[in-house]
């Protein structure tokens, strides 16, 4: 069987290297462990109804219960928990978006996701109840801490795994190998986010950066299992008491540094909602790996036949990631087609027409 060496360890390079350790393959992972990477700080929610249109997410049909039944095969190898399937309640912002949901209730491709309308009297106490809302069924969010933390310690323990900050010119290729450190391996794969767009390797590819922070709450008083959305996001943690607020997006600053005005407009639009008082435990930044059409970046590096990429996976990364990582690898080991949307070929096409 191949070997692999992926490049970063966050949410893209964990899938692909669970599939390959599935597979039999042999892989080593280069990562330095830092703690403020997007994957690391992101919410880690799956949201089957988003938009100011309210469409369904891209392919969740299809996404969905692949990602779910993914991480619940990763739980059990893993004798751990990450995923919690829990309802959203999304509340109504005003009368127009009263009776888009109300219209969404009635349509047939939405149902599997429509749970009850809930009256303003049935809003859990402690959370401005406006108009009431609409429970959505089938999401829930992935402790993404929680879970790179056990998969890491799983790749430490079997000496799967470098805690090393790579500089490419220590990676050497030949038309059929990879050469780093004395090691030789069939493939490089380069999955490290944001980093992978001022690399030499894939720089040329249309990255969309996007940098968003998250606040972690405390609040006592707030009895609710549901995730609550309008304007921002309250994520029941896995600790009673806690909540993860987010997210923020800005294109500007593209820094993993909290900022006082990313906590400010968070804040703000807490208290349009909450009506509990709470305290700020944590108040974290990262920087999404986005793309210029919103799809990922899957395929082989036009000049370097052993290095390919696993990458822009932007604020979906939990629904994503299972189906783009499983993709990659029967590419890789079973030559199956990388489907156009997906394979980066369709924008280095572009930019060299």
């Amino acid at each position: 069987m191949p070997r692999f060496l992926i490049l970063g360890q966050g949410l893209a390079g964990t899938l692909l290297a669970a599939e390959l350790l599935q597979a039999g393959c042999g892989i080593l992972l280069a990562d330095p462990g830092e703690t403020n990477t997007s994957s690391r700080v992101a919410a880690g929610m799956i949201h089957p109804v988003t938009g100011r249109r309210l469409t369904k997410s891209w392919r969740v049909d299809e996404f969905l219960p692949f990602a779910i039944e993914v991480y619940r095969s990763h739980e059990s190898f893993l004798a751990t928990t990450f995923y919690h399937e829990v309802k959203t309640l999304e509340l109504y912002k005003d009368i127009a978006n009263s009776n888009e949901w109300m219209s969404r209730s009635t349509d047939p491709s939405f149902l599997t996701y429509m749970g009850d309308a809930c009256p303003p009297s049935a809003v859990p106490e402690g959370i401005e109840p406006g108009l009431g809302g609409q429970y959505l069924t089938k999401g829930g969010w992935l402790d993404t801490n929680q879970y790179l933390r056990a998969w890491r310690n799983y790749f430490a323990d079997n000496e799967l795994l470098l805690e090393v900050f790579i500089d490419e010119s220590e990676i050497s290729f030949d038309s059929e190998k990879a050469y780093f450190r004395e090691e030789i391996f069939d493939f490089v794969v380069d999955c490290r986010g944001a980093t992978s767009a001022t690399s030499q390797w894939f720089g040329n590819l249309p990255f969309n950066m996007a940098k968003g922070e998250v606040l972690l709450i405390g609040c006592n008083e707030l009895k609710s299992e549901s995730i609550l959305n309008k304007a921002v996001k309250l994520i029941p943690s896995t600790t009673a008491g806690e909540f993860i607020c987010g997210a923020t997006f800005s294109w500007d600053e593209l820094d993993n540094i909290p900022t006082e005005a990313g906590k400010n407009e968070l804040t703000n639009k807490i208290d349009k909602l909450l009506l509990l008082p709470y305290r700020i435990l944590q108040h974290r930044a990262g920087v999404r790996p986005a793309t210029a059409d919103r799809r990922p970046f899957i395929g082989q590096h036009t000049g370097i036949k052993p290095l390919y990429i696993l990458n822009g996976f932007g604020s979906k990364g939990v629904l994503l990631g299972p189906w783009m990582a499983r993709t990659l690898k029967e590419h890789l080991l079973n030559n199956a087609a990388i489907p156009d949307e997906l394979n980066i070929r369709r924008l280095l096409q572009e930019s060299e027409s």
